[in-house]
């Protein structure tokens, strides 16, 4: 017994730090990734535009990272597809990316955006999840309540009732504004808009103006 306990300890003492090592090993490769594709995620989690080009190297750069980073995993997928990558492989980096960060929001937006394309129930489902994780989120509002308008008939009403909720900052805030065409252009856009603002005639008259004018070229 003492021979085999003797034994244990040994193999403990020496796989304990291999172990250790290994960590710190994928830790330091997933740090690297992100350094490599920095400052482009920055700029994608603000959704300012970049160069294809710009895309594929941060895809590449995060690929590199570690598989149970989540949120490394959705920043590729985004990025593969903003590359103009293959699409349902991004899809499969996506999912897993959010098995491994599911209060991801962002993620769970760009998850419905892919499955509207085949799947508006499952897109709906993936909205949702998001609406309830950001229902504030200045830098996914746009994208929600725009996704919220083209999903409009598939939403569940307490979703519904987040993006209401949500579309005033829209108009409210002058940096978002711009979005507001795009939200409009959906099919359940102006019932959303029209909800938000129910009770305010006035600003739905000013904000409906302004969006005449974008589409005009004018300003207004």
């Amino acid at each position: 017994m003492n021979t085999l306990a003797n034994w244990l300890t040994r193999a403990l003492l020496f796989f304990f730090p291999v172990a250790l090592a290994t960590v710190a090993v994928m830790q330091q490769m997933d740090g690297l990734a992100w350094e490599a594709a920095f400052p482009s995620t920055v700029y994608m989690q603000m959704h300012a535009p970049l160069p294809k080009w710009a895309y594929v190297d941060v895809a590449n750069a995060l690929a590199r990272g570690r598989a149970s980073d989540g949120d490394r995993g959705v920043m590729e997928a985004q990025a593969v597809i903003l590359g103009g990558g293959d699409r349902d492989a991004a899809r499969d980096i996506l999912e897993d990316g959010l098995s491994h960060s599911p209060a991801n929001a962002a993620g769970w937006t760009l998850l419905a955006e892919q499955r509207a394309w085949d799947d508006r129930e499952g897109a709906a489902d993936a909205l949702s999840l998001a609406l309830e994780l950001a229902p504030a989120d200045y830098f996914l509002a746009g994208r929600m309540v725009r996704d919220a308008g083209a999903l409009w008939d598939v939403l569940p009403d307490d979703s519904k009732s987040i993006a209401v909720n949500e579309a005033p900052a829209l108009w409210r805030l002058n940096d978002l504004r711009p979005q507001l065409p795009a939200v409009l252009a959906t099919q359940g856009g102006p019932e959303i808009m029209s909800q938000a603002f129910h009770l305010e005639p006035d600003e739905l008259r000013a904000m409906n103006r302004y969006v005449i004018a974008q589409r005009l070229g004018t300003r207004s």
